[in-house]
């Protein structure tokens, strides 16, 4: 009986190769497992808006007057101290740009204000929180404000026509629109209006 020896050469490199491979492959999620965060759910908050003048609620309020817009943020009851409120034009559809009134960060008691001279008007207001990693934004109802008083006008006067026959055109306009009334005319020479008689006098003889 006669027996042969089998010599052969056996390589580990491939399985070394594929064992890098799906190291390479699984290292990311193991590090993302063991020092990931979790993170918690936002929680609803809520924004409430007040318009006041002097410390006063109000609604209305005369031309040049600083109004000042309160708004005050909340989750389940306690104030929120951190975070930031725009306040915001509420009858555009977007809080940008001039319908941006201001911005302002919240305090410890929960309050942003923000205060100003409106013009002449009526104009609604609303007051948005932006939210945080925790809350979520929220957004107040709409505050009206009306503010009175008298546009500033720009009148001019042209004339046409001969000496004893005058024709006097005034235009009246505003930045507001067009305004409406009556115009007098008046001869600032005699400083009488043309719709009085001026006053008629008699020659007097030579002294």
């Amino acid at each position: 009986m006669s027996s042969k020896a089998v010599s052969g050469h056996f390589s580990l490199y491939p399985l070394r190769r594929n064992f890098l491979a799906i190291a390479q492959s699984i290292i990311p999620f193991v590090l993302l497992a063991l020092f990931a965060v979790p993170l918690e759910a936002q929680q609803p908050s809520t924004t409430a808006l007040a318009i006041t003048h002097n410390g006063t609620p109000t609604t209305s309020i005369a031309q040049g007057t600083v109004a000042t817009l309160t708004a005050t943020v909340s989750q389940a009851g306690s104030p929120v101290a951190l975070g930031q409120v725009a306040f915001c034009d509420a009858a555009a559809p977007f809080c940008t740009d001039v319908h941006l009134l201001g911005t302002s960060q919240l305090t410890t008691s929960g309050n942003a204000v923000f205060s100003f001279i409106p013009a002449i008007g009526t104009h609604s207001y609303k007051a948005i929180f932006r939210g945080t990693n925790g809350l979520t934004a929220s957004s107040s109802t709409v505050g009206t404000l009306t503010v009175t008083g008298t546009h500033p006008t720009t009148s001019t006067i042209a004339s046409t026509g001969t000496p004893g026959a005058y024709t006097l055109n005034a235009i009246v306009s505003s930045s507001s629109g067009s305004p409406t009334g009556a115009v007098s005319f008046v001869d600032t020479t005699k400083e009488v209006p043309f719709w009085q008689s001026l006053p008629s006098r008699r020659p007097q003889p030579d002294q």
